[in-house]
């Protein structure tokens, strides 16, 4: 419960954990134009200070752009025969009607790993 409480405030992060490379790069692009910028001495601190705190508001707002169109996906059930399994899942992706799938497994090496996609 006390975890729970901290996900919603902690979200932005999680973002930018799942998208680190893009992000990543795009903020060195914007230090990039922000030294371009200071170091031409035709700016002053508080516009300096401004871009420097838009730098770090882009950073959770990319990354929620690049997971506003990912896929989301629910398991209704998992069924487990020896050595194998499969888990039925409705898929749903943002402007798209929701897709039900099975989800073969197969057991190797004492873990589960995708065999098929079957609808």
């Amino acid at each position: 419960k006390y975890l729970n409480r901290w996900e919603a405030p902690l979200r932005p992060f999680l973002l930018i954990g799942r998208h680190m490379l893009p992000v990543f790069c795009s903020q060195i692009c914007l230090s990039v134009l922000l030294i371009g910028r200071t170091e031409s001495g035709l700016t002053i601190e508080p516009i300096t200070s401004a871009l420097v705190i838009c730098q770090l508001l882009t950073a959770p707002l990319f990354a929620w752009f690049l997971t506003s169109g990912i896929a989301k996906g629910r398991i209704r059930s998992i069924d487990v025969h020896a050595g194998k399994a499969s888990a039925a899942v409705v898929t749903t992706a943002e402007g798209q009607a929701p897709v039900a799938e099975t989800i073969d497994l197969v057991l190797e090496g004492g873990r589960y790993r995708i065999s098929a996609l079957a609808r």
